[in-house]
């Protein structure tokens, strides 16, 4: 093995190996911190108790049109069909027919407890008919707001399963996800919708990913937590299924630290701090001309209206495509994450750095049952929230710390006990305004 660490090969091995045995290292910790917590005298008065049951059987059930809006996805419908812990069980099911921006159908099970409350198992699939996407040009911070293309998307399937094992009230949990995905690219249009070309003859992408983490939960509740701390570890990996893949093989390393501060008796402040770091094992094609053929099929610009857009589109989305298999790219910034003044995907690169703050006001802290037939649940809490973002990519950690963009804004949040969280955020930043309509917390926070 020492052998393995001379020269250039050699110091991509030792890179590998030092940053497994940093992920040990932190695994280490997680124990040990657990450990501690749950063992040592008074170390429990450190942290909050759970406020309520952490698997909550109480039915609940939704067969109503959904409204989404996702800068940079677009907006539309989602006629789902949710029911939550099924006949008292823990087992929640989903159907869901998509419209507008995105249409496809997704079907789901979640929460099977192969063991009770220990042993959770999830499972989903997808067709995705057809999705829009706007592509920035370039990656980095330097990318124009207006330097963009909407990429059509379609043929799309997708399924994959999670396991985790749950210990201790959902204290530490373990996981382990995989996917697999296939998509083809259809057309390419400029940011006001004209056609620049359609792709006839492009060919499926199809990769798989799988995804391992651990999370540490030393809060007062899992789905939505008031005080305490939660962090968390997630190493995700991609590859291309083909032997002629575009895409790289790769892994990102995540971590994600939040800190809840209680205010009086309902309300909360947080501190989130989140990096994301791209490691590149084997690199995809960086070859221009078999990438153009693989991407872009028999597309001739010559009969493209434009044909000057239509060739400079192309070799955007190829020296983007080329820098993405040499670095890798890592979680991106922008969308209803991170950054939720700026669009989906808005900013890539091989590193990721985020700091954010927020405040939730629960207005009511109440459990009001409520059943209109097609709705059901348990009504939670009301929340009205104020927030600011700082996030940074790169190609390079050096240069994470050069320029960063922020996002400041306002939101609205109904919570419920079935453990959804219905959000509307207006945030503003250097774009503009945006305002993203999802169900989920930002930052990573549970959904279920």
């Amino acid at each position: 093995m020492p052998l393995l660490f001379f020269g250039k090969k050699g110091d991509h091995y030792k890179e590998i190996y030092n940053r497994i045995i940093m992920k040990l290292n932190l695994l280490a910790l997680l124990l040990g911190v657990f450990m501690w917590v749950t063992i040592a005298p008074n170390a429990s008065a450190l942290i909050p108790d759970r406020r309520k049951d952490q698997f909550s059987t109480e039915e609940a059930w939704y067969a109503v049109p959904t409204p989404y809006s996702l800068p940079g996805l677009g907006s539309g419908f989602i006629f789902a069909g949710l029911y939550t812990n099924m006949g008292e069980s823990h087992v929640d099911a989903l159907v869901a027919v998509m419209t507008g921006a995105l249409t496809a159908k997704s079907v789901g099970l979640m929460d099977v407890h192969l063991i009770d409350e220990t042993l959770v198992l999830n499972y989903f699939y997808s067709e995705i008919e057809t999705i829009t996407v706007n592509g920035y040009n370039g990656r980095g911070l330097d990318t124009a707001a207006d330097d963009y293309n909407i990429y059509q998307i379609g043929d799309g399937s997708g399924s994959g399963g999670q396991i985790s094992l749950k210990l201790a009230e959902q204290r530490l949990q373990f996981y382990y996800v995989g996917f697999t995905s296939s998509s083809t690219l259809q057309s390419v249009k400029d940011k006001d919708s004209n056609v620049l070309f359609e792709t006839d003859g492009a060919e499926a992408t199809t990769a798989k990913s799988k995804t391992t983490g651990a999370i540490l939960d030393l809060t007062d509740d899992w789905s939505d937590p008031r005080a305490g701390l939660r962090a968390s570890f997630t190493r995700a990996g991609a590859e291309g299924l083909e032997s002629d893949s575009t895409a790289p093989e790769q892994y990102t390393e995540d971590v994600n630290v939040t800190m809840y501060i209680p205010i009086g008796k309902q309300s909360v402040w947080l501190f989130n701090y989140y990096t994301s770091d791209a490691v590149v094992t084997k690199e995809g094609l960086t070859d221009r001309t078999t990438l153009r053929s693989l991407m872009f099929g028999d597309v001739d610009c010559t009969t493209s209206a434009d044909p000057t857009a239509c060739e400079s589109t192309i070799e955007q989305s190829l020296d983007d495509t080329v820098a993405a298999n040499q670095y890798g790219t890592s979680s991106s910034l922008g969308g209803p994450g991170r950054l939720r003044a700026f669009p989906f995907a808005r900013f890539r690169g091989a590193h990721t750095q985020f700091y954010g703050t927020e405040v939730r006001w629960n207005l009511t802290d109440e459990k009001t049952a409520f059943n209109f037939w097609l709705i059901k649940d348990v009504r939670t809490s009301i929340q009205l929230a104020a927030f600011h973002e700082q996030g940074s990519v790169a190609e390079t950690k050096e240069d994470l710390s050069l320029a960063h963009k922020t996002s400041t804004g306002l939101g609205f949040r109904l919570v419920t006990g079935s453990g959804l969280v219905w959000r509307m955020d207006v945030a503003h930043g250097e774009d503009g305004n945006a305002t993203q309509v999802i169900v989920s917390y930002p930052w990573g926070e549970p959904l279920f």
